[in-house]
């Protein structure tokens, strides 16, 4: 009698477990409610795109259309279906031109004043664009990504992980603590970074680098000039041997590390080759951080 008993209270207090945490996986479940918005912008030749885009992803492409391709979501999460709802309307949206150029933001509003938001709102900008499109992005907070135009691109971003790819007219980028990746680009990139990762890759044509508490990566053997002037960021270089550039580094109050088999002078934290011909300079300078200078070559070779 005594071991039925036991085994009814044993099976009573599993059910009611499993019933508590049945609830909790659903208090915990994320109800999305979603805005989608769509346009064909007409586009004529010397037009331009600002997008300012905030909590949000932002992806821009180059396309072969003559139009500008929209997609704008706007999602809401929270616990209860209600204020996800309710709270969607916070996020709001502007579509316009003026002169020249098209103009697309996203922005928090309230009607009743301020209003502590209780879910998550965020914003999914998906633009095709014709790929000679002149095109300003700012950004606060999210992640963005432009690839394939053959126009200049100038971007404004605060916390922001940012990619360029294979953008092939100049390149100006403006990054406040946030990473930027370039891949495969062409033409003058002038890069402002204040505590900001970088990373350079495959990049034809010439670059100029500012960078204040970061790390900068650069991996390219098309560069025709690189200007780099670093406060507190590390820097790490690809070569493919010592004759492809003039180099002159400098890293204040650190080191500048190359591979075994240099002849160096005694000043370990500056570094400086002098090739005969036309070849591109490569001058970074540095403080409180390291360079590091790596050759895919054999030192040997050279």
């Amino acid at each position: 009698m005594i071991k039925k008993r036991f085994i009814k209270y044993w099976i009573l207090t599993v059910a009611l477990q499993a019933l508590a945490i049945t609830w909790v996986m659903a208090q915990n479940t994320l109800q999305v409610v979603t805005r989608t918005v769509t346009r064909e912008i007409p586009y004529k030749p010397g037009d331009s795109l600002l997008v300012e885009a905030e909590k949000a992803t932002v992806q821009i492409s180059a396309w072969e259309k003559d139009y500008i391709s929209l997609t704008l979501r706007l999602i809401s999460k929270h616990n209860k279906l209600e204020v996800a709802k309710e709270e969607l309307g916070f996020l709001q949206f502007k579509i316009g031109k003026t002169g020249v150029t098209h103009q697309l933001k996203n922005y928090f509003k309230s009607d009743v004043g301020f209003k502590k938001v209780k879910g998550i709102l965020l914003s999914e900008y998906e633009l095709k664009v014709p790929g000679n499109l002149l095109v300003t992005l700012k950004s606060q907070y999210g992640r963005a990504n432009i690839t394939g135009l053959e126009s200049p691109v100038k971007v404004d971003t605060r916390f922001v992980e940012l990619e360029l790819i294979e953008c092939k007219a100049s390149q100006e980028v403006l990054a406040y603590f946030g990473n930027v990746n370039m891949v495969s680009t062409e033409g003058v990139a002038t890069i402002d970074l204040q505590r900001s990762d970088f990373s350079l890759t495959s990049h034809a044509g010439k670059a100029t680098i500012n960078s204040s508490y970061g790390k900068v990566k650069i991996r390219s053997q098309e560069l025709t000039g690189l200007e780099m002037k670093g406060n507190k960021t590390a820097v790490e270089i690809f070569a493919n041997d010592l004759k492809s550039y003039h180099f002159n580094l400098s890293a204040l109050y650190d080191r500048v590390f190359t591979p075994l088999g240099i002849l160096r002078g005694i000043d370990d934290s500056r570094f400086q080759t002098e090739n005969a011909g036309k070849a591109p300079t490569i001058r970074i300078e540095t403080t409180y951080r390291p360079i590091e200078l790596n050759l895919q070559n054999n030192v040997a070779d050279n």
